[in-house]
Parts: structure tokens; sequence; C-alpha cells
């Protein structure tokens, strides 16, 4: 709950407009079977609407609320109304309401330094005992996170919360490999001080990854810890889901990702049939606890009985009693349904020869969906997937029927074989071609949630792809290449290396039973793979197009520079070197250098001082506005597609300077740069180029109103100290140059050293997190 949204200074409960969605956001889940447990103090701010609140938690720091007593008394008279408050839709007080389970009195409490147990155990009596005197025999738990069981465990509160994260957190990207062995324990293993306590997780999730095995462990973790609920964080609503447009961390839903949404209904019936105190043993890739099964090389969750059968990716699994089954949910095939789409269905026995079925549309993910990033992550697919079943309850022919506000509609399609095409909806199947009676359909609109409406999808649309690259690989040895990809006929893989050498791979589709494999792989041979940075791009073409991988929205990808290349010389280097600025910083100097035939501008800077400290000198703009191309008519810049090459070295300890194009009015458009010993080529894309000296946006810069190039250095851009020599920078090279995204390879030669340290993912953070990341393509050997 925002108690700052209806509550006053006072710690009074307004009825308001907040509150009355609270009343209608219970009702629902009462229609829809869900119970909610209450946090009525999260404290949050911050969020758009803060300055237009006046709760007491806008008065007081959360550290406040938790440790000075004068804060306490506003809290619980908030708390004890809160409770007391009756839900204008159902009449019944929250205090009272059957499908509120419990209440936590307040979310992730912070605490002063060095706060001792014994004022913690205070607070949460206090507040505990402000919601019990609404008169509520509700269970009331207390957030001990951060090491505050004992303080719980001595409290008057009935139990203790904790969450759980075992992947972490906002990796910024798609983990890698299999994560079952990080699910260990909670904070609420076994502890002494809660062994008398009731046990919930307020928060749990495998972020960051899109894998469908981690639910039904985390559960049996759970349960053998003695918890009794546990909340999955977050389920995206469907208007957000195909972008990933809430939490980037967190992503599930049933349209969108309906392998997880099956593994977390396994592991709801991991909860409702696992007792608690049930032994847990950690796994690295598999666990088997009858009738339970999770596999990491898989990508399995599965419950297989004689009366149920669950899975949450293709399963192999034979049922014990085929006849005997009343409920079949899945995703991908199994002996029971061989033949499938992609989505999810829902197969639930409301009679003898009668069925239910709910079947969700075929998706397919094009983007990693934890980036954070605004394009799309999954699409959803026209067309009908043919389905068959292998249910001996219904047999080979069985007739389809429409099903819509709980009534059988028209008769739609007959299967034979078991085989048979229909959309994605909601449906009754019946073993003969009389319609159902009254009583079945009834009991079939009793089985399972109401049939969501997934958005519909275009009549006709290009190939989809998705591939992925190894960061690195030992050249002369074969590489393997691997695509995804949907809608396509043929998918082939074309490699660039920074040296201009080609390659092309044709990608077959891999074997996969009952439905045309998506997955696609090829090998390039060792003898085409040599030493260097190689950029490689994947092609899918099909009846609707044809779609290369990545483009130019894609996150993680690399900028090389076209073949040919497209270049425009953005400044003249001079015969006679331009005078210096200095501000704040030791002796500087410009001098003209020479290696071999490249011809150079040398900055050097004894001691880069200290504060908003600089020195640097600069150039006229040479470039013609209108030969930037393709730029807008106002002559802004183009964010995709084209960027700065620079070609530069620095001295001893290499360098780092900030290269800024500055306008008429004194504002810019820059980027920092980083070099090393040698010379070096570094490509930095235009969406990268950020604003300087007071631009309100890059959006407000014009190539047209560019007078001259800035070249500094100062003591900005060494935050972790200066260097003990001073900065030296060459600066050879600065082009405008045209861009094309690809998957980045550095080919290691023999005698090379092997990376072991992932830079590109440590980096991928937000731009203005990470002002001096780039792509550096090779240097005069090609080495990368």
């Amino acid at each position: 709950c925002f108690e700052r949204q209806f509550s006053d200074r006072e710690g009074n409960l307004l009825d308001n407009e907040h509150l009355a969605l609270l009343d209608e956001l219970i009702d629902v889940c009462r229609e829809q079977g869900i119970y909610t447990v209450l946090t009525p103090i999260a404290w949050w701010g911050g969020g758009v609407w803060t300055d237009r609140t006046q709760g007491f938690s806008d008065v007081y720091p959360m550290r406040r609320l938790t440790a000075d007593r004068a804060t306490w008394p506003a809290q619980a008279r908030f708390l004890k109304q809160f409770a007391e408050h009756v839900n204008r839709i159902t009449g019944r007080r929250y205090a009272d309401d059957p499908c509120v389970l419990a209440f936590e009195c307040i979310n992730e409490p912070l605490y002063p330094p060095d706060t001792p147990d014994s004022l913690v155990t205070d607070y949460i009596n206090t507040l505990t005992d402000a919601l019990r005197a609404s008169g509520t025999t509700k269970p009331i738990y207390y957030n001990a996170w951060h090491g505050r069981n004992a303080a719980a465990g001595a409290s008057h509160a009935d139990g203790v919360t904790c969450v759980t994260y075992p992947t972490g957190l906002v990796a910024g990207r798609e983990l890698e490999g299999p994560q079952l062995s990080r699910i260990r324990a909670s904070s609420l293993q076994p502890d002494a001080s809660i062994a008398r306590k009731s046990r919930m997780v307020y928060e749990f999730d495998a972020a960051d990854m899109n894998g469908s095995y981690m639910y039904p462990a985390l559960a049996l973790l759970f349960r053998s810890e003695g918890v009794q609920v546990a909340s999955q964080f977050q389920y995206d609503p469907l208007p957000l889901a195909d972008v990933n447009h809430n939490w980037q961390t967190h992503h599930l839903n049933l349209v969108y990702t309906p392998n997880k949404a099956l593994s977390l209904a396994v592991a709801a019936e991991v909860f409702a049939r696992v007792p608690r105190g049930a032994p847990f043993t950690p796994a690295d890739t598999e666990m088997r606890f009858p009738p339970f099964r999770v596999s990491a090389a898989e990508d399995l969750s599965e419950l297989v009985t004689e009366t149920r059968y669950l899975h949450s990716n293709a399963t192999q699994t034979p049922p014990p009693a085929p006849a005997r089954l009343e409920r079949v949910w899945g995703c991908g095939v199994s002996p029971l349904v061989p033949a499938c789409g992609s989505g999810a269905y829902f197969l639930d026995r409301a009679a003898p020869g009668v069925w239910r079925l709910q079947l969700y549309p075929d998706v397919f993910t094009v983007a990693d969906p934890f980036t954070g990033t605004p394009e799309p992550k999954v699409r959803v697919l026209p067309g009908r997937p043919a389905l068959t079943l292998r249910l001996p309850d219904l047999g080979a022919r069985f007739a389809v029927w429409a099903f819509a506000g709980g009534r059988a509609g028209e008769r739609l399609a007959g299967a034979r074989d078991g085989t048979f095409t229909v959309a994605p909806g909601d449906y009754l199947l019946t073993r003969d071609d009389a319609a159902p009676s009254a009583e079945t359909v009834s009991r079939a609109a009793a089985l399972a949630p109401r049939w969501v409406a997934p958005p519909p999808a275009p009549e006709t649309i290009g190939p989809l792809l998705r591939a992925t690259a190894r960061p690195q690989w030992r050249a002369g040895q074969p590489l393997e290449l691997h695509a995804e990809a949907a809608l396509a006929t043929q998918v082939t893989a074309r490699l660039v290396s920074a040296g201009g050498r080609r390659a092309e791979v044709t990608l077959a589709r891999a074997e996969q039973p009952a439905r045309a494999s998506r997955r696609f792989t090829g090998t390039l041979p060792g003898d085409a793979l040599a030493p260097g940075a190689w950029g490689i791009t994947f092609r899918a073409s099909g009846a609707g197009g044809v779609t290369e991988y990545p483009d130019a929205a894609t996150a993680g990808a690399s900028w090389f520079p076209t073949e040919p290349p497209r270049t425009v010389a953005l400044i003249r280097l001079p015969e006679q070197p331009p005078r210096p600025a200095v501000h704040g910083t030791g002796d500087a100097s410009v001098t003209s250098v020479r290696d071999g035939a490249r011809y150079a501008l040398r900055l050097t800077v004894a001691d880069v001082g200290a504060g908003r400290a600089a020195a640097g000198y600069s150039l006229p703009f040479a470039a013609d506005p209108a030969a930037l191309w393709p730029a807008d008519r106002n002559g802004a810049p183009v964010p995709l597609g084209w960027g700065l090459r620079i070609v530069a070295r620095g001295g001893a300890s290499g360098a780092r300077a900030e290269l800024g194009f500055r306008m008429k009015n004194g504002q810019g458009l820059g980027c920092n740069l980083r070099v090393g010993t040698g010379w070096s080529e570094t490509v930095i894309p235009a969406a990268e180029l950020l604003p300087l000296w007071g631009l309100p946006s890059r959006d407000a810069f014009r190539w047209s109103e560019v007078e001259r190039l800035s070249v500094l250095t100062g003591a900005w851009l060494f935050p972790e100290g200066p260097p003990a020599h001073g900065v030296s920078i060459d600066l050879a090279a600065l082009e405008w140059v045209a861009l094309t995204p690809a998957l980045r390879l550095d080919a290691v030669a023999d005698d090379g050293a092997w990376s072991l340290f992932d830079t590109a993912a440590w980096l991928r953070v937000p731009l203005w997190q990470a002002p001096l990341r780039r792509w550096g393509l090779s240097d005069d050997e090609g080495r990368p």
C-alpha cells in the first residue's frame, strides 16, 4: 500500500480515491480466488506523486520511523484505522475480510547504525499491538530482513518475512548457464530465535533469466524452511509484458513467458503437496522429489501423477495412468500432446469424454528481456498451430466447440487421429458430436480461470530472428554458430573482421520432433577464423521478407564500420600546432609528431590538477554539415547507424580525454575517450555521444552550428587519482563513419591471452553510469 496517499501527518486514515482503488483491487482478487497480504506502511518516496501527498511518511525518513519513539504513535494510529476500514465494495473490514490472509506491518524497514534489537522489538510490538487492537485475528508478520530475526522472534508478531533472490537483481542482461545451484537457503533457514514464528516470503524470483526450472526448486526450499506463504515478484501486466517495461529484472506473463508461467503453476503444486520441514538438498542441474522433477539441462519443471500432468517445456516422461488423467497443463510436446505450438495450453476434464481447452498463441523472444531498453522483447506469432492430443478419454476423433462466458457455442472443428487446428482461445472438446449438457458446461466453467485474451497478431510479419555469439574463441578452431528464427526458411551468418576478411555460413535447421524447429546451427571452418576482432551478423529469409540480427536497437550489439567504409573527416590537423588552453593544471603543450606516415597532434599535461582543472586545445570544425549523411534537415545528429572513428594513442600510462563539438552558443556534444599506449582505433556510436557545456539534450544539438572541436583532459577524468607522470595523448584522425551493428567475437591467437573477465557484461549498464564504455576495434597489428 502507498500510505503516503491515504494518511495525514498525524497518522489518520484518509478515505479517498486511493483507498477506493485498494478496495476495488481486493474485491477483484476475491473474484479471481486470489488471497492478499496487506503491508500498510511502505514509506516509498520519490515518485511523481510525492509532491501531492501529506502523509506521515512525507514527514519522517524511514530510519526515524523505526528508531524514534516519537514517530510511533502516528504509525500505530494509522495501522489500527487501516485494519478497521470497511471495504466499500465487500462491506467487510480489512481486519475481518477472509480474502485478506494476513498483515505485514511495514515493508523492508531500515534502521540507524547500531540500533539494538531491544529497540527493534519494542517497535515491532507497537505496530503489532496497534493492528491487534482493531480486533483482527489474522496473523501479523514483521519483515525481519537485514538480520533482525532475533528482534522479531522476541516480539508479539505472529511471524517473520524474508526476501529471496538467488540469482541477484538487475544484471542488465539475461543470465547464461544453469542457475539451479544458486538455490541454497534463505534468511529463514533453521534459526532458534524464530522457531515458534510463522514464516512468509514476501518477495522471491529467479531474476534475469528465462529458464523454466527454478520456481519449483524455490518452492521446495521454502517448504523445507517452514514457509507458509510465498509471493512471486512480479507478474507483468499484459499491455506491458511484450516490452517488459515494468521492473526490467523480472519477466513473467502467461502469454509472453508461457514456459515460466507453467513452471510457477508447478511450484504452486509443490507448495500444496510438500509438507513443511521436508528435506532440501541443493543440486547443480536436476532435482527429483516425486511426483516433481526440475531439470536445468532440459529447462523443465514437471508434475506427473495418475490424475495430473503439468510441464513447462518439452518432456518425454510417460504418464502412469493416461486413462485416469483429469488435468494436462503444458508448454511444449509430451507423450500426451505430441504436436503443438509454443504457447501454453490447459486441458481440464469436465466429465467423461468432455475436456475444456484453453490455448494460448505462439510467441517468439526477439530480444533480451532484461536490458531495460524500450524495444519489443517478445512477439506474438500469427497462424493456427496444429494440436495433436493422445488422451484415452477423448479418443482419436472428437468435436471442438467454442466456449465463452460460461456457455458452449458452435461446433468449430473435428479432430482426426487426435489432430485439429484452431486459433488461440477457449474451447470444449467432446468425444462425440453431441453438444455438452448444461451441467457439464457449468462444471467446465469452474475448472480454470477465465480466458485471458492475448493481443491479436498481425496477419503477416517478416521472419523473426535472434542469435548469440561467443565473445571470444581460439583462432584457427572451428566456430559453432547458433540462431533461433521463426517464420524463416533460411538463416545465414556473415562474419567480417576488422582487417576486412569475410566469411559466410549457411545454418541448418536443427531437428525437433512434432513441430518446425526454430533452432539453426552451423560451423565456420577453423582455417577461416584469423586472429582479431570479428563482427557477426545473421540474416533470416522467409515468405514475409528478410530480417537481420542484430539491428540498431539490439542491446549489447557492437558497432563496426561498414564495408566498404563511408567516412567524412571532421577535422584537419594543422602543420602549426594550436596554442594550449590551461585552467588550473600543470604546464601543458601541443606539438606535432610523426610516426612513419602518420601525423598527429600531441597534448602533454604535466599535472592534471584537481577539481575542475582542465587543459587542452581546439581546432576548427572542418566538415560540411550536409555531408554528415544521413542527417535530418535541421542538422541534428543521427542517433543510430553512424558515429565517430578516432585514431589515437596515449603516453606511458595511456590517456583519457574529452572530445567535444562546440556550437556557436558554447554548448556541445561529445564523449570521453580512453586509449592505451599503442595506436588504436576507437568507434563511438552517435547514440553514445553525451551533452556537454549545458546542452539540455542531444536533440538540441545541431551539426550546422558547430564551430570547433575541443580536446581536453583534466582531473575529472581520473576519479581514482591523478596519473603520476601527467597525461600525453596523440590524436591522428577524427572521422564521421557509417556503422553497422554486429555481435563481436575476439579471435585469440595461439600465443594470445584468453580474457577471463567479461568486460562487456560489466559495462552493460545505463550510459550515464559508464561514460568510458567504448568499442576499441584493433591496433596496427590487427589485435583486439
